[in-house]
């Protein structure tokens, strides 16, 4: 996928269908998360930017691509986005 003239670092994530920049701005985070050394860690709390593994000690960038798949049907409950931009 070939961006606009884009600000930020926009990319195509594998099995994406959609391209896409999260801007992080400190807000909550639940997240379930499986370390490549196998250890499986939940989290829920604020300000998640970088998340350290309790058994290997690796540290991990939270980054600002997402899988996003094009839905085969409409769910139930959805975001409109705003398209002003």
């Amino acid at each position: 996928m070939a961006g606009k003239n884009q600000e930020f670092p926009f990319t195509a994530v594998p099995g994406t269908d959609a391209e896409m920049f999260i801007q992080w701005k400190g807000t909550n985070l639940c997240i379930d998360f499986w370390c490549p050394c196998g250890q499986h860690c939940h989290f829920d709390g604020y300000f998640a930017h970088h998340l350290k593994c309790p058994t290997c000690g690796d540290i991990f960038e939270m980054g600002t691509q997402v899988l996003a798949r094009r839905a085969t049907e409409e769910p139930p409950f959805f975001v409109e986005m705003d398209a002003s931009r």
